[in-house]
């Protein structure tokens, strides 16, 4: 299955289909609709264990991404494949709280967290100036598709 979106536990104001569906439609503007991805929508014990686990970091964040097409050494037996992408965990915990600081709905933030993961599994980054303004321009021009004005989408300081 190329997209497949997981629940770890029930949580209103998200639909996995219709999840799916948007997901969809913004991997098939970036010309990626046959890619394979993973999210899980998780909570923030998970997201703080990942963190701590692959970026030793002990605490909850909102959105991780792990790439299939960074860190691989040659001896590594799958050559990477252009079109799978790897996984992102979204902590619903953390959206729902940026939801509140930001003014929007839990299923606006969700949207912003998946396309910032899927921007980082395609190699864009934030850390510099130039990176970051790349970024943002993409990330918001993927979102506008929703059809709800953002007034910002990105990480939250000090995350």
């Amino acid at each position: 299955m190329p997209l497949q979106i997981l629940k770890q536990h029930t949580s209103r104001g998200i639909s996995v289909p219709a999840l799916t569906r948007w997901l969809q439609r913004r991997l098939a503007a970036l010309h990626l609709g046959s890619a394979e991805l993973s999210v899980l929508l998780a909570n923030d014990p998970t997201l703080r264990r990942l963190n701590r686990m692959y970026r030793n970091r002990d605490r909850a964040t909102d959105v991780l991404s792990f790439s299939m097409r960074e860190y691989r050494r040659p001896e590594d037996p799958l050559p990477p494949q252009a079109w799978v992408l790897g996984d992102l965990v979204i902590s619903l915990d953390q959206a729902r709280r940026q939801a509140r600081e930001r003014g929007t709905d839990l299923e606006s933030e969700v949207h912003c967290l998946l396309i910032h993961g899927l921007l980082h599994l395609l190699g864009y980054d934030h850390v510099r100036p130039l990176d970051a303004k790349r970024m943002f321009t993409l990330q918001a021009s993927l979102l506008a598709g929703h059809g709800r004005k953002r007034r910002h989408c990105g990480p939250v300081p000090g995350r």
